[in-house]
């Protein structure tokens, strides 16, 4: 996933599920930045320790639950795998942080697979 406001990414998203992932992001960016919170949390405690993206989905759908006075917000799984890139694209201490399988789109399927937790990883 190539750097590009938050804009572009928008209009250049090839899949409806892309397109919508970035509509979600721009209308809540607090989920983002809570989402590399944790990220450098993770790193901060265990160094060296792969994470999956779900960990942390995980960890933040229980943070929101608890603070959000907004009753219908969720996070959508679909949407973990771009959130997992987007962090790593972005933020140089989060680079290779998680390991990724290629979004399904790129495979030709219609569906998108999320960020998979890998064998020994929390």
């Amino acid at each position: 996933m190539q750097l590009l406001t938050d804009h572009q990414a928008t209009q250049q998203a090839t899949t409806a599920l892309e397109r919508e992932f970035w509509e979600f992001h721009n209308k809540n960016p607090h989920v983002y930045k809570a989402l590399v919170r944790l990220a450098r949390q993770w790193c901060a405690a265990r160094p060296h320790s792969a994470l999956g993206i779900a960990c942390l989905y995980e960890r933040m759908r229980w943070e929101m639950a608890i603070t959000t006075t907004d009753p219908n917000f969720k996070l959508n799984n679909n949407y973990k795998a771009y959130y997992a890139r987007l962090m790593m694209s972005n933020e140089r201490d989060l680079d290779g942080l998680f390991k990724l399988r290629a979004l399904a789109c790129e495979q030709g399927a219609d569906q998108e697979e999320a960020v998979s937790e890998e064998e020994g990883e929390l």
